[in-house]
This record gives C-alpha cells, structure tokens and sequence, in this order.
C-alpha cells in the first residue's frame, strides 16, 4: 500500500488549490466539512433503513475512516453483511481502521464479526496494512485475536513481516516477532526478509532478524543471498556484521559462504566489483574471499570491473593480488574486456599491472586486434609502446591489426601501425585468410585517402584476393565511382594495370562494372580506353553479362560501341538468352537486341532465347517475344530438331499457347452475321504436316503435347477442336473399317467354334488328341475338313490373322519400343498368335491342343472388344472405367495372393481329407474360390472335422473370412468408386485423349502419300451458312474437284492483301490489252 486513503483524496481535493486560497476561504471551506459531518452523524436508525445499499456503503465506509463508533453501529445493526463488504478499492472496513490507526474501530468491528484476515486489493491483509503503514496499536489489537495469521501471505506471496521490512518501519518489525513471526518464509520471488532491509543498509533491521547464518545464506530465485546484496550496496557495516556472524556460527567454515554463488555464478566479491564498491571487495578480501573466482562465464570480478570501467575496483583487485591475465569463457583477458568496452583508463592500470599484451583470446584476437578493430589509437599506442613486436601477430583470420584498422576506417591508427612498421612493407602487403590486404578493405571502406596512405608506404597495389581481383576491379565491382578515378589517376602503369588485369574468371573491370550494372563506372573505363570486346574464359562479353543483370543502359552502350549482338560464349549462349533468363529483369535490354538485328540461335542445350524465357517464367520477355512484332518471326524459327516454339509453349507457357492460337484464326468480311463471313483456322503450329522437318522422325501434333500436360482449356479451343474434328472426319472411316473387319473376324471365330465343337471324350485318341477313326484301338490322325461352311469360316480367320500380324510387324519395326509400351498391342498380338494356333493347320479340324489354345482365343477375342468400344463417344467412358477398375483389381490381387496361399495352406492341412482341399494347389484355387462367398462352412469345416483339429480350423476360419470376404470386397468397392469418380471428373479430357491417340495412330501408319493427301494447312468455313462445314459444300463436285477447291482455299489464305491487289490489276491490265487487240481485229 503506497498512500492512505483520506491523504489520496484530501490532496486531489484540496492540496492543488490551497497555495492559490487566502486563509479565510480555507477555514470556511473546513468548517462547511465538519457541519456535513455532523449532519451525517446524526442520521437515525430509520433514516439508516431508507438508504440504498451502496450510499449505505459509502457512509460505512465513510464513519470508518473518521472513527465515528456510534454511526459504525448503528449502520451495522441495520446491515451486519456490511462488515465484510468490500468498496470499489477492494478494501473493507477493517482494512480501512486498521489504516487509519482506529483502535476502537477495529475492536468494534472484530467483535461485531469481522474477518480479520479477509483479502482486499491484490491480496493484502489487514495485518499487511498494519505493517506498510506501521501502525502499531492497529497492529497490537489485530495481533490479540487469536483468528489473526501472523504469517498469512498476499498475492505475492508477502507476510506482514515481509512488508515491515521492505518499509523499514522497526517497531512493526518488534511486534510481529514477539509475536512469534515466522522470519524464514520467502516470497513468491524467492526474497527472504534479510533481503529488504540489506538492500537499504538498514543494519539495525538486520541485526534484528539475524541470530544466525539461515537469513544471510537465503537465496532468492535468482540465486542471491543476503550477503550479496550488501556487498552490491557497499554498506560496510552491514557486510563487517554478517561476516561476523558468519564466524561465529559456522566455526572457521565463512569462506565457504563468502564465496556461494548465484544461478549466473556471481559471487559477492563479482557484485561488490560490479558495482564499484572497492571498499566491499578489501572487507571480503580481509575475511578470506577468493578475489578470482568466475562465474558461468568465467568471467572474474576483475573482467566485471574492466569491463564496466571501475577504475578504483581494477586497481584494488590487482592490489590484493587479484591475477590480471586470467581468461573468461571466449579467452579474453581483463585487457581485452576493456580495450572492447572503451574503457582506456583501465588499460594503462592492466599495463602497470603486467597484463600480457600478447594474450590471445579464442579467435587469436589480442589486446591490440581489439583496439584497432574499435578504432582506438590511444590504446594502440600504449600496446604497441609496451610491445612493439604485437604488431605482426594474427587472427584467426589470419589479419594483422592493420587489417582492423583499415575496416574501422582509422585514418590515424593507420598511420600510426605503418609508422610503427617503419621502410618495411610487410605489415602493408599482409594477406588475411581470403587473400585479401589492407588496401582491398580500403577499397572495400571507399576510403580514398587509406588508399593513398597504403600505397605511400609501399602496399602492392596488383595484389590480388582468393577471387583474383585486384584492389581496382573490387572497387568497380562495388560501384566506387570516385574511388576508381582516384586509382587511375595515380599514374599510367597503374591505369594500365587496372584495365588490362583479368581475375581468375578471366574477367576485366570493364565486365566486372558491365555484370554489375555501375554505368557511370563503365563510362568511365571506355573513356580510359578499356577494351569493349574482351570476353571471360566462358566467352562472355560485356553486352551478355550486361544482358544477364537487366542493365539495359549498359546494353544500349555496348550496342552502340558495335559489339555484336549474336556473338555467342563457349556454349553457344547469344546475348538473347541471357536477356530471357532473368525473369525479374525488364525487358528494354531484349528489346533493345532485336531491334538491333539479333538472332534465334540454340546453344548445346538445345534451348533457344525463347526456351530460356518459358522456362524460367519471365514474363515480360515472353511477352515482347509474342507481341504482334516478333511473334511470326519466332514462331516461324525452327530448331535443329525441326521444332517449333509451339511444344514447349503448350508445356510451360499455356497462355502464350492459347495467344498463339486465337492468332491462328483469321476473319473475313465486313459484318460477322453477313452470309458470306469466313473464318479461316491455320493448323500450322498444331500440326506442321508430314514433311516439315518437326515431323521427322516421328509425326508432330500439337493436340498430343495438350493431352499429355493435361492442357483442358487449350484442348477446348475453337482452333483445336476443327482440327480435331477435320482430322476425325476421314479417320472414322478408318477406324469403322477396322472395327467392321475384327467384327467379322470374332464372328467367324465365333462360327467356327459353334459349328465345329470340341470332339466327345470317347472319340478322342488319349495320344495325339485327335480323332480316334480306327475301331481296333489305333492311333488318331487329323482329319481333312469337308463341310464348306466351317472351310470358309478358317479362311476368313487366316486371312484376317495374315494381314493383321503384318501390320503389327510393321509397326513392331518402325515404333519399337514405343509399340512394347501400349498394352493394347501386346493383347492384341497375343490374341492373334493364340487363334493362329487353334487354327492351325488350315484345312483339318483342330485337336485337343488346338482347343485348349482356342479357349484363351475366344476369351481374348471377345474382352478385347472393350479396346474398341472407348473410342465411341456414348460407351467410351464405361470402358474407361472398366479398364481402370481391372488394373486397381490386379494390384489389389498382388498383395492379396499372400493371404491366399497362406490361408490356402492351412486348410490343406486341416482338411487334407476333403477332396477340394487334397492337394495344396486344389486347397489354394478352392481358397480363392471360397473369397467370393462359396464357403460351404457345414460341409468342409463341421461335417469334416473333429477335436482340437476342428477348434483351430474354426479360429482360421474365422479369421479368413474377416480378412478376405469382408476386408478384400470393402477394400474393392471403395477403391472402384474412387477410380470411378477420378474418371468421371475426367472423362471429356480423357475422351478427347483416346480419339486423339487413335486419330495420331491411323495417320502416322498411312503411307507418306496419303498422309500429304490428308493434310490441310488451312481451313475455311462459313458459320452463317445452313451448313457449318466445307465437307458438306463440296461433296456434289466429286474428290477431284473438291481438292482442288481445298488447294485454292490454302492459296488465298497463304497470299496477302497487297498480293491480291496486284494480281486484280494484273489482271485488268491483260483484259485491257486483250480489249484493244479486238477493237483493232474489228476495225480491220
């Protein structure tokens, strides 16, 4: 508690203005209180009753504070709940007396059944009020109650006791001891009470609480006694009598307390040092304290008190023999604590003292590293007039102090470490660990006059670093403008080195400020005559490099010096591609190329400028590249592979593809609802024909690059879907014809096995499996077909097997390994080689060999149709979905055949008698028939069993069927509803997939002929006609003259506006000479 109640608001209300009042005024306004009073005291018990609550509560509260007993009970017999109430300050009534020193009112109000230990605010206590404000009497008549805790704690965890020693108030202090307080209880934090009164030397307080060392030895959460405290205020009386105390009762052990330490391991001798209380640290050196014990950082009192800058504690730790040259955690010596912190004074008195100027601390930092490191050339010199020779020593780092004080950019400690270093130039020409030396780090600083003052004293100005710069190409390299021209005034010789030397890249200054964009640095080098053309030792020249950053001014320089725009680097690199490759740079520098003639080129990667900007996403290159300027001349390029930009645009850049796109598409006529408008779609980019050279080997189309990147809003182009459907147009009659062919052929087969049929048992031969025509028991020989059905029937099968094995040859030999790929093919082929055998030979009937071959024949032929139903719009999905089911199915099966073959096993152990289960494969396929439900449990498992045979089948049983039926079936269905569902979010691009496949396969296995026959460039039609296709308008005219019609459709699409009006005049022309010829024929 800070402040008492009526003092707070007596001085809110009357102290600011009472200097401002005559005397009069002031004694009016106080005779008007006490009438108010007055009148307030003379309330009856009836007027007490017609109060509200809470102005019964203020007058309660009120007649408290003032002592009034009369109006106290009167107020209580009308309201006895208001003797525990508590007002807006959280305060009672009892806290309020207790304050105040009423005696008589905290007597009345215990009686009248006051709680003596209710908490007000932050959880004081009366006896806590009692004790902040030392009110004795208050405290005395508290104390006589038998319910009154003495050492009850507030929210801090603070008795009564706690509180009158942090107030210093001693007779409260008297009072609660005699009373039997207990000295021993700490705070929250840990503070004991010895702890308050040594924080303000308060001796006789201490005194007082201390019979013994417990108190003086507490330690608070942070790990600090008592006595540490008193040694951090320097009270010498405080600290003289808890040392005595300390030896009288420990017998000889005082020592041992003088030197306990913290959680941080701070001793008293560390917080006497730490605070500059010199005279602590002669008391506690007296009494035997160890003045170089460290801490958790090995840190001493002494590397406290140099760090600090105690001047007097330094000088009476090293006078009671304190050791100047201990090291701390990092090495450092008391030396180094101070020369890091500035504290120069302290240096001289370490010197006087025989600190070693030489000591090193953990990164071989000395006293003289750390003083050039911070600049300070005072403290250098007094180093270097104690040791000269320090000089020379290095860091870990392998830098001397010059290196530090250049960094520090300490004009006269570097004057004064190269004076000191005398004609010798060692120290100046000093390489640290980087290769790098003072006048690097000076040129590092921009400071031109260390330069000057380093290349004064002989400092090697064609030093170079790790990197193979010398001091001039760092300074370009860092922009230093000034810095440059202040080096190359420095004579001839030295200009000409600076332009000429070349660092370990084989880079110039003139590339190194090109590479980095410092124009005004590069002006200035050409100015100087530094070479333009030089190229690294990656053939990189100044335009690329400049190209590389986005410099676009640069650029603009090299372009108007003459450097060639399509020069290329060791791998064919042009300056195009380092201008595309930095997505973040602008696009004025590839602006600034093309404009000036550069070309496309690849370089070994097989990447044009082009690719470089795709690839790694640089949008405004991309889009300067596509814009209405340069997009023909890009798209039109052709990579050594025959390639356009196209694929690589569908693959990394879908929105540059689908510009290029609506571009494809042309319109003609004045009006778009007129009969006559046109629209004309140029399939180039999709589809480059089958003699461009990007068909070569293998036939481009652009739908397949769409397909395979999953490109669905570019496959939705209008441009994309007529070349589709054009293309769909002639190869469905392809695809019908085929299907019309396997028709026939899986219904002769399927004839020929129901009119034929396998032979009876009884008139097959058990040797050859065939028919057995002899009745004395010979051999059986194949018989000759006679019936001209089943004869037809086999030749109609042979000759569809013939022609369908050559194509498949032929495709085996031109795909390869591209046709092993496609499952289809390899079910296909099988499905051929297995009819073939059943068939074969062609004009007998088959054998039991050939029957068994015509089972899997049959099976084959009639599945495999699932292939062709997915190319039709209406079934296609189903087969998708089917196909998809059957491959999660057999994945499932790998995994599952584990469980099989092993359940399959026991049970042919314990059921070895029933026939299904005889022999282990019978027992494993019966398993696997047992998954799907049959389980026969009564017959195999009841009936067939007995005893503890029985029992273990039963437990193996059981668990069968909650692994397999139940566990693989569930297992199926969810996985076939999520193929199902992954297909129907994808059937139209999967659709679209499978007819662009077929589409890419029938045409690729056409000959050359028919595939230029087939192929359109371009392609027009008229939307506001009632047909909406040109098939429909030329199908009167016949083949001929509908590709005719087509070629003169590509020739006016390929030939332009102005070649048109030339070709109208033409025209003209020849009429109008033709007209004169017959008017003269006339005349004549």
């Amino acid at each position: 508690m800070s402040q008492s109640y009526s003092s707070r608001h007596s001085d809110n209300r009357v102290g600011p203005t009472a200097d401002k009042m005559s005397p009069s005024v002031v004694e009016s306004q106080l005779q008007e209180l006490q009438q108010r009073s007055a009148g307030q005291e003379a309330l009856t018990l009836e007027q007490c009753r017609s109060l509200k609550p809470d102005d019964m509560a203020r007058r309660f509260f009120h007649s408290v504070r003032e002592g009034n007993s009369d109006q106290v009970s009167l107020l209580l017999k009308c309201n006895s709940s208001l003797v525990s109430k508590l007002d807006e300050q959280l305060m009672s009534g009892l806290h309020y007396a207790v304050k105040c020193n009423r005696v008589d009112m905290v007597s009345l109000l215990m009686q009248a059944g006051a709680n003596v230990n209710i908490k007000g605010r932050e959880g004081s206590r009366p006896i806590h009020v009692a004790a902040n404000f030392n009110q004795s009497d208050a405290l005395r008549e508290l104390l006589n109650s038998r319910r009154t805790r003495v050492d009850a704690t507030d929210d801090r965890g603070q008795t009564a006791l706690h509180v009158a020693c942090r107030r210093n108030h001693e007779p409260s202090v008297k009072i609660l001891l005699s009373h039997k307080a207990n000295s021993q209880l700490k705070e929250l934090d840990g503070t004991s009470v010895l702890h308050l009164p040594s924080r303000r030397n308060n001796l006789e307080l201490c005194q007082m609480l201390t019979t013994d060392t417990g108190l003086i030895t507490c330690k608070d959460k942070y790990g600090v006694t008592p006595l540490m405290v008193a040694a951090a205020e320097g009270s010498e009386d405080l600290l003289n009598y808890f040392i005595s105390v300390c030896k009288k009762t420990t017998h000889g052990a005082a020592g041992r307390i003088l030197d306990m330490q913290d959680s941080e391991g701070n001793s008293s001798v560390h917080f006497a040092a730490k605070n500059d209380k010199f005279l602590a640290i002669e008391i506690l050196s007296e009494h035997g304290v160890n003045l170089d014990l460290q801490n958790l950082e090995q840190s001493a009192p002494i590397h406290l008190a140099a760090t600090l800058g105690h001047r007097e504690s330094v000088a009476k730790l090293i006078h009671l023999g304190a050791l100047p040259n201990l090291s701390d955690k990092n090495g450092r010596t008391p030396l180094h604590c101070c020369i890091i912190a500035r504290q120069l004074e302290i240096c001289d008195t370490l010197l006087l003292a025989g600190a070693q100027s030489r000591a090193a601390d953990e990164d071989f930092m000395t006293p003289l590293h750390w003083a050039c490191r911070r600049g300070l050339t005072q403290a250098a010199r007094r180093l270097l007039r104690v040791d000269p020779g320090c000089l020379s020593l290095v860091d870990i780092h392998m830098r001397t102090g010059l290196h530090w004080a250049v960094l520090a950019c300490a004009v006269d400690l570097v004057e004064l470490l190269l004076a000191q270093a005398g004609d010798s130039d060692e120290s100046a020409n000093a390489s640290d660990f980087h290769d790098k030396y003072p006048v690097h780090y000076a040129v590092e600083m921009n400071d031109s006059q260390l330069v000057r003052i380093l290349l004064t004293h002989g400092a090697d100005f064609h030093a170079v670093d790790t990197e193979g710069r010398t001091a001039t190409q760092l300074a370009v390299k860092l922009g230093h403008e000034g810095l440059v021209r202040d080096i190359c005034g420095l004579g001839q010789y030295i200009k000409r080195q600076a332009l000429r030397h070349r660092d370990l890249r084989g880079v110039t200054s003139l590339l190194i400020a090109a590479e980095h964009g410092h124009t005004r640095v590069l002006h200035f080098l050409l100015e100087q005559g530094a070479d333009f053309t030089a190229k690294d030792e990656f053939g990189r020249t100044a335009l690329m490099l400049s190209c590389g950053g986005g410099h676009s001014d640069i650029v603009a320089t090299m372009i108007d010096k003459g450097v060639d725009v399509n020069a290329s680097d060791a791998n064919r690199n042009t300056a195009l591609h380092y201008a595309c490759k930095h997505a973040g740079s602008s696009a004025r520098s590839l602006e600034l190329l093309l404009s000036n003639g550069a070309q496309l080129q690849q370089n070994y990667n097989g990447e044009t400028p082009v690719d470089v900007a795709v690839l790694n996403n640089n949008g405004p290159a991309i889009s300067l590249l596509f814009s209405d300027a340069y997009c023909d001349w890009v798209m039109s390029y052709r990579k050594d592979t025959g390639m356009s930009h196209m694929d690589i645009l569908i693959q990394h850049s879908p929105q540059t593809a689908l510009t290029i796109l609506n571009r494809s598409m042309t319109k003609s006529g004045a009006d778009n609802f007129e009969k006559n408008f046109m629209v004309t779609h140029n399939f180039f980019y999709l589809d480059p024909g089958p003699d461009d050279p990007a068909s070569k080997p293998n036939r481009y189309l652009g739908l397949r690059t769409m397909v395979e990147r999953q490109r669905e809003d570019l496959l939705k182009h209008p441009l994309c879907a007529a070349l589709l459907e054009y293309k769909w147009s002639f190869t469905r009659y392809f695809f019908w014809c085929d299907f019309f062919f396997y028709a026939v052929f899986l219904c002769c087969l399927t004839a020929f096995v129901a009119d034929q049929g396998p032979l009876p048992i009884s008139l097959v031969d058990a040797n050859t499996g065939c028919r057995n025509t002899s009745s004395s028991g010979g051999s059986g020989q194949r018989q000759k077909l006679t019936n001209g059905r089943l004869i037809l029937e086999k030749s109609v099968v042979i000759g569809f097997l013939c022609v369908r094995l050559v194509l498949e040859f032929i495709k085996l030999v031109f795909k390869r390994l591209q046709y092993l790929k496609n499952y289809e093919n390899l079910f296909f082929v099988t499905l051929y080689i297995l009819t073939f055998v059943f068939i074969y030979p062609p004009d007998s009937e088959p054998c039991i060999d050939n029957w068994i071959f015509g089972i899997f024949s049959v099976i084959l032929a009639w599945c495999l149709l699932i292939f062709q139903f997915e190319h039709l719009p209406v079934t296609g999905i189903y087969s998708l979905m089917f196909q998809k089911v059957i491959i999660s199915l057999v994945k499932v099966l790998l995994i599952f055949a584990f469980f099989i073959i092993g359940f399959g096993l026991a049970f042919n152990i314990g059921l070895v008698s029933q026939t299904p289960f005889k022999y282990p494969m019978y027992s494993i396929l019966k398993t696997f028939d047992m998954t799907v439900g049959e389980m026969e449990f009564v017959t195999y498992f009841i009936s067939g069993t007995s005893g503890r045979m029985q029992l273990a089948l039963l437990v193996v049983f059981v668990i069968f069927v909650v692994v397999m039926p139940i566990g693989l079936m569930n297992l199926l269905v969810g996985i076939a509803v999520g193929d199902i569902e992954g297909i129907s979010k994808e059937a139209g691009l999967r659709l679209v997939e499978i007819r662009i496949n077929l589409v890419y396969e029938m045409e690729t296995n056409l000959p050359r002929y028919f595939q230029r026959r087939l192929y359109r460039r371009f392609l027009q039609f008229y939307p506001n006609r009632t047909g909406n296709r040109l098939v429909e308008y030329m199908r009167p005219y016949g083949m001929q003259y509908r590709d005719w019609l087509q070629r003169c459709a590509d020739d006016r699409a390929e030939t332009t506006n102005e070649e048109r009006l030339e070709a109208v005049e033409a025209a003209v022309q020849g009429l109008t000479i033709l007209l004169k010829d017959i008017r003269q024929a006339v005349v004549h």
